[in-house]
């Protein structure tokens, strides 16, 4: 009801509220409308691999049998199992050297049903659970949306959807949830009477 409407004695000054059950239901049929029907994914990591721990293990052990081949010379024993690993690992550091480092990605899992299968078999605490965690947002006003308002900017990191209802204009944010959905790009602007 109030984000910035606060007063300096701790009262609101927009005095406007919402039904939740209107507002959710028109906030939760443009959600499915837009992205019902697309399968739902799950994102997964993938590490990187830059190999530096694997340089700086064999590093530590070429510098070991560099020592340990002086003490030997020193010693004038015989040292060419120590050469022949020292050697090696030379080796495997240059082969190290040579690999590209992998950067980490984001890879993302069929989980085989829709979004809308997904939402019917999961009760309203978990939907809204999963909405803040996908970072889907909706901003409600009593005033109409500016019609200069541009909803999807390049500059925008989320895909929006417009709710004109009597009486309530809304602004819906995807958030991460089109990622998800593979659909960043294809999220059309619409606006639902």
């Amino acid at each position: 009801m109030c984000d910035l409407g606060h007063q300096r004695d701790g009262r609101c000054s927009n005095k406007k509220g919402y039904r939740a059950e209107p507002l959710e239901d028109a906030a939760f049929g443009t959600l499915l409308d837009l992205a019902g029907h697309r399968k739902l994914r799950t994102k997964r990591l993938i590490a990187g691999r830059d190999r530096s721990e694997e340089s700086a293990r064999l590093i530590e052990q070429t510098q070991h049998l560099t020592a340990e081949i002086g003490r030997a010379r020193l010693q004038r024993k015989d040292y060419p199992e120590l050469q022949a690993t020292l050697d090696a690992a030379n080796a495997e550091l240059d082969r190290l050297a040579a690999l590209e480092p992998e950067p980490a990605r984001i890879e993302y899992e069929d989980t085989g049903m829709t979004f809308a299968e997904w939402w019917d078999t999961h009760d309203t605490a978990a939907r809204n659970a999963f909405l803040r965690d996908q970072g889907v947002k909706l901003i409600v006003s009593p005033d109409p949306l500016p019609t200069d308002l541009a909803l999807s900017r390049p500059d925008m990191i989320w895909p929006v959807a417009a709710i004109e209802r009597p009486g309530m204009h809304a602004i819906l944010y995807m958030g991460d949830l089109a990622e998800l959905l593979n659909r960043a790009s294809e999220l059309p602007i619409t606006v639902n009477e």
